[in-house]
This record gives structure tokens, sequence and C-alpha cells, in this order.
């Protein structure tokens, strides 16, 4: 008899195509508006072959271009696209999926 305790059955998780590194690296992140390019400060939080997840000082949008630049000589690292971005912490933070294009 169960008493008082709550039974959770275990969910599996989802399998990743491709492993994730946690790494925290600070980041400029230049978004494609179209006919404008705005930047914002950023760090990465993990990354894959296929896809780096960051958290910028800036919202970003589902489908925006974004080129991945190191803080460090400006260098690109990878040109993305958004593919999901959700509210992180407080109203000027964003973290943001962003799938690896090139």
């Amino acid at each position: 008899m169960n008493k008082g305790w709550a039974v959770v059955k275990s969910v599996p998780f989802r399998t990743r195509q491709c492993p994730r590194l946690h790494r925290l690296l600070p980041v400029n992140l230049v978004i494609d508006h179209g006919d404008e390019e705005s930047e914002l400060f950023g760090c990465t939080i993990d990354l894959s072959p296929k896809g780096i997840r960051v958290q910028s000082g800036g919202w970003l949008q589902r489908g925006e271009g974004v080129e991945v630049l190191s803080m460090r000589g400006r260098i690109p690292l990878a040109h993305c696209r958004v593919a999901w971005a959700q509210k992180s912490g407080s109203e000027q933070r964003c973290e943001a999926g962003l799938k690896i294009l090139n």
C-alpha cells in the first residue's frame, strides 16, 4: 500500500542524434533581419556537430539567420538558423537553439 508517496513512472528521454559538449564560451551573435543586421553578446551553453545552444542578452526569433563569431578576433565560427527560442531568467535574456547550416 502507498502511504502518501507519489509513484512516478520514469519516462525515457528522447535520444539525441549527436552528443552535446557542455562549453561556456563568450560569442558575438550577428542576426540577419533581412534588410539589416544587429549584434548581440552571448555565451554558448553546449555544442554539438549539428547545433549550438546559446544564451544572449537580447531576444532571438525562430527562423532568423545568425552568424556566431568568436569574441577574440571576431572569427566566424558557424552560420546558423534559430530553431527555437525561449525566455531565460529575465525579459532581456534569451536561450536559443541554433541549427548549424555550414
